[in-house]
């Protein structure tokens, strides 16, 4: 019996680690590229975040946006700050919970520079 047991603790360990190698980052998973923002007021942060990634880094990389970004860190505190305001703009309204996410981004970038 106690061969069994260790022997499901080694597979319970070994499947805790193998779970926690593959962990996304997070800029990655984001699933909001084309929801509504009633969608998004729901949506996990983590989703949020790897989303807006996803906008500001296909927008920067095609020089589409100015702004100075030196390394993920950077990317991640303008990621941060485009989901804070996408979460500002749609609060306490229900008037943009039709509009598309993307359209809301998209202003604040423009923002943003």
């Amino acid at each position: 019996m106690k061969k069994v047991s260790y022997v499901m603790l080694f597979v319970f360990i070994g499947l805790t680690f193998c779970a926690l190698a593959h962990a996304k980052e997070w800029y990655e998973g984001g699933t909001l590229h084309e929801a509504a923002i009633a969608q998004w007021k729901k949506a996990a942060k983590q989703n949020k975040i790897a989303t807006c990634a996803d906008w500001i880094s296909a927008l920067y990389m095609n020089s589409k946006l100015n702004l100075l970004i030196s390394g993920p860190e950077d990317l991640k505190k303008c990621t941060v700050a485009l989901v804070d305001y996408i979460d500002e703009a749609s609060k306490n309204t229900k008037s943009l919970d039709k509009e598309n996410t993307n359209s809301v981004a998209l202003l604040g970038m423009m923002f943003a520079g």
